[in-house]
């Protein structure tokens, strides 16, 4: 170590990054005056996460930057990004455009003050995704289904069990209108969309959330009531 310089050794960029972190910290408590010391720093837990739920309020690609840099200080290693949900659609799918043109936009925000609308074009993804990765931190996207998937259904209608009009939800909770499994174009259509999206996402794990599916619509359904028989 020479006067006013401190060097650091690492053995992969990752590494890297965490001692930048572990330095930055060091500076911000002590200031310029780092005393002479032995850090012995090792993870707890092997994946430190943070979830961002942008589909219920949008964050724009600069803000989501922002937050990386904090994860990248406190040496989170994942991001976990919550694209969709009944409140809106946050990511661009090429295969189905009226995803992001129409599921994007809620006429009302939960306390009914103003619209609310925003979605990330795929590019705005690559760029999240691979300042992600130069922090050392991988990205998990999330594509809820086949509840929380509202917003889809206000774009394309005959992804749900009876077509029904619904709109982008304005207020939380759990919605009976969600895609209907029985259906095998829903499905496909399921299956495009994260193929779309595995291209861009390359980190080891894809979230599809599964969570708070209310079952009427499928019991009342011809396509799933088929279904259900036919998977016994």
């Amino acid at each position: 170590i020479k006067e006013n310089m401190v060097e650091l050794k690492y053995k992969d960029h990752i590494a890297k990054e965490r001692a930048k972190a572990s330095l930055t910290q060091l500076v911000n408590t002590c200031g310029q005056a780092i005393p002479a010391m032995i850090i012995e720093d090792a993870p707890r837990i092997q994946m430190r996460a943070y979830m961002l739920d942008v589909a219920r309020y949008f964050f724009i690609v600069e803000e989501v930057l922002k937050q990386i840099d904090y994860l990248a200080l406190y040496k989170f290693n994942t991001l976990h990004l919550h694209l969709n949900d009944d409140q809106g659609w946050r990511v661009e799918i090429k295969a189905f455009p009226k995803l992001a043109e129409i599921g994007s936009i809620r006429r009302r925000t939960l306390f009914r003050l103003k619209e609310h609308k925003g979605y990330y074009t795929q590019d705005d993804l690559r760029k999240i995704v691979d300042y992600a990765h130069s922090k050392g931190i991988r990205v998990i996207p999330e594509i809820d289904v086949p509840g929380h998937f509202q917003s889809a259904l206000a774009s394309y209608p005959a992804f749900g069990c009876f077509g029904r009009k619904v709109k982008v939800a304005e207020n939380f909770g759990v919605k009976f209108d969600i895609a209907c499994i029985g259906k095998e174009s829903t499905v496909d259509a399921i299956k495009t969309i994260i193929k779309e999206l595995m291209g861009i996402f390359t980190d080891e794990y894809f979230h599809i959330g599964g969570d708070e599916v209310p079952s009427q619509r499928w019991e009342l359904c011809p396509h799933c009531k088929k279904k259900y028989i036919e998977l016994g």
